[in-house]
């Protein structure tokens, strides 16, 4: 009889044969399969943590779920826990960005050069190939666009000097002209209080906005908010544009965003529902002039790579465009997106919403913002919160 092969027993990784290097790298992410960026909770056992529970009560990772886990798979990282990991942006679930920003101490071959803490035995010209390392091992809707040496004192979070987002929606019936005036009342440093989610941890809510504006694409059937500010508050952009989006129904006047932003008059915020998330996209993170020395590797192949993969996942979007628009012409033979969506894009945006929720309010009328009930005064929050984490 055959005997059966042993199983070859794994070798231990050798760290000693390499150096380490404080690094960042560019990421983008299509967010809709994620519990948002930030790993919750914090990870106890440096593996990841798959049980981000969302209002469906389904399980969802987040993306440092998936960036740990590949960086520990490729050896690029020995303790997740001990790395001087930072990161950008805190994006929520949902949300995706193209332009996130991380650093930590990783695996390298190199001994010179910028970012190196410990020389490598190696001495190798060639340093690893993170970005293929990491993309081989993530999932097709997150990707390392580029990486760059950083120094040794590189800190994601508190060396960004300014962040952009931009919230994609249909023009429909959208008044954008309107929309435009009341997004200049959000430009400048105001109190942004009644524009975010109550966050016990912070109590400064100024924030500095650079830009705030929409645009209507070439098709003029896609607008784009855009809005650069030194950092933002939670939820703070898809609460400024639950406001945008009323007055350009002319629910509301244009004035809404100064009196709210008039926390001495407004101390309160009123109740209102938050904009859908999935439309949100963390699109850059700026530095100090040269902070980086990015880098693609198209000696390697890995640009390529990355080129055709986009084209490929671009390629899957094409035909399911086709594909609903033959499904639409089946409905009704003159049915077509572009010559109806007019008709129903101002509830479009509401797919994102609980039907109960719609149903409501499809069935009052629009209350005025400042005649509203309003959220519990700050610091009774804070208050409500203390007493909470006390029964705990």
């Amino acid at each position: 009889t055959q005997q059966p092969k042993k199983k070859r027993e794994k070798k231990e990784f050798n760290w000693e044969k390499y150096g380490m290097r404080q690094i960042a790298l560019k990421v983008a992410y299509f967010g809709g399969n994620y519990g948002g960026f930030v790993t919750q909770p914090p990870n106890p056992n440096n593996s990841p943590n798959f049980g981000t529970k969302t209002s469906k009560n389904t399980l969802l990772p987040s993306i440092e779920d998936m960036l740990w886990s590949a960086l520990q798979k490729s050896y690029l990282v020995k303790d997740i826990t001990n790395c001087k990991w930072s990161r950008c942006g805190r994006t929520d679930k949902g949300v995706s960005a193209f332009d996130q920003i991380v650093s930590f101490e990783a695996r390298s071959t190199s001994n010179s050069g910028i970012g190196i803490i410990k020389s490598s035995p190696l001495s190798s010209e060639k340093e690893v190939d993170y970005i293929a390392s990491l993309n081989n091992l993530l999932p097709d809707d997150i990707r390392i666009l580029a990486w760059s040496p950083v120094s040794t004192d590189f800190d994601a979070r508190f060396c960004c000097s300014s962040r952009s987002y931009k919230y994609f929606f249909l023009k429909g019936n959208y008044d954008v002209e309107r929309m435009n005036m009341a997004c200049k009342q959000f430009i400048g440093k105001h109190n942004f209080r009644n524009f975010c989610k109550f966050d016990p941890g912070v109590t400064n809510h100024e924030r500095d906005i650079f830009q705030a504006q929409i645009d209507v694409f070439p098709d003029n059937v896609v607008c784009c908010f855009s809005v650069t500010a030194s950092g933002f508050l939670w939820h703070q952009v898809r609460n400024m544009m639950a406001i945008l989006f009323m007055i350009g129904e002319h629910s509301e006047p244009v004035e809404t965003v100064s009196k709210l932003l008039d926390v001495e008059k407004y101390p309160n915020k009123p109740q209102y529902q938050l904009a859908p998330e999935d439309s949100l996209t963390l699109v850059e993170c700026k530095f100090p002039e040269n902070t980086f020395q990015w880098s693609q590797n198209p000696e390697t192949g890995t640009l390529e790579y990355l080129e055709k993969h986009l084209c490929r996942m671009y390629s899957k979007l094409v035909i399911e465009q086709a594909m609903f628009n033959t499904l639409l012409g089946r409905v009704s033979p003159d049915l077509t997106f572009q010559n109806t969506y007019q008709k129903f894009c101002p509830t479009l945006r509401d797919a994102s919403h609980p039907p109960e929720s719609l149903k409501r309010r499809r069935d009052s009328q629009h209350l005025p913002l400042l005649q509203r009930d309003t959220e519990l005064p700050y610091d009774q929050k804070l208050l409500k919160k203390s007493e909470k984490k006390a029964k705990i």
